[in-house]
């Protein structure tokens, strides 16, 4: 994970697949411990250990094996948990708002927690590539849920010759939906912020996408912190933008 090389897109793209399939095949308990890593890259010195971990990030929280072991962490708590709630800030606005009044709950989902807000604190990176991958892992994060939303339905009234595999789909798609969900609030604002005041085009134009996708994700599951004036205005103003890709992109928002 930490080889050279890794601020080429390639390279990154090559590690982060061999990443998953061993990810994939390792026992949970290591698992955890790995992901408690890629977390603590994302937080490295070296620029391009945190392309990597905000990349790889993106992917393991689109696998069904992620989902399958945050569903039996809350089945059946271990000692490991502790550590994974110590690695987190929680005095991050970003981290409370996810918490709620449950710090102290059993059942919150702190690998996935932990890997949200390792990949949130990127949005405000000093590298412009850097920002523009972490907004770029969120599109692919909130596409993979709205994807499963919108299969939600199907899912529910397919056949009973597939149910148990269903029922686990079924599982990882609500898993991942609620967790954004709770995040939700915290990073539309964060999205909206980085969208109108970034300096770099990239960066403005991922991160409409992303905003874009959390807010049609907030309107399909019906929450509160649909699209607002606040998001109208943002993305009005964005479609007179210097950049032709980002006034696109606000334009393709508006419609």
């Amino acid at each position: 994970f930490t080889s050279k090389g890794l601020e080429r897109a390639e390279s990154r793209s090559r590690v982060c697949s061999l990443g998953i399939l061993c990810l994939e095949h390792f026992p949970s308990r290591e698992r955890g411990q790995l992901l408690r890593f890629v977390s603590n890259m994302c937080q490295s010195k070296v620029s391009s250990h945190r392309l990597l971990g905000v990349e790889l990030i993106g992917e393991v929280l689109c696998q069904a094996w992620f989902w399958k072991d945050e569903r039996n962490c809350q089945l059946k708590k271990t000692s490991d948990d502790a550590a994974e709630v110590s690695s987190l800030d929680l005095n991050s606005s970003f981290v409370q708002l996810a918490l709620g009044n449950d710090v102290e709950n059993d059942n919150i989902a702190t690998t996935s927690l932990l890997l949200f807000s390792s990949l949130h604190s990127r949005l405000t990176d000093k590298l412009p590539a850097v920002r523009t991958r972490t907004a770029m892992s969120f599109v692919g994060v909130l596409q993979k849920s709205n994807v499963n939303s919108v299969m939600g339905l199907e899912i529910q009234t397919s056949s009973e010759l597939n149910q148990e595999k269903e029922s686990d789909d079924a599982f990882i798609g609500k898993s991942l939906t609620t967790t954004l969900c709770k995040i939700g609030p915290s990073l539309v604002h964060s999205l909206r912020n980085r969208a109108r005041n970034d300096d770099k085009a990239t960066v403005r134009r991922a991160c409409i996408v992303a905003w874009l996708e959390m807010l049609s994700l907030a309107y399909r599951e019906d929450q509160g912190f649909g699209i607002s004036g606040l998001d109208i205005s943002a993305l009005c103003t964005l479609c007179n933008d210097p950049s032709v890709a980002t006034r696109k992109a606000a334009a393709e928002a508006l419609t």
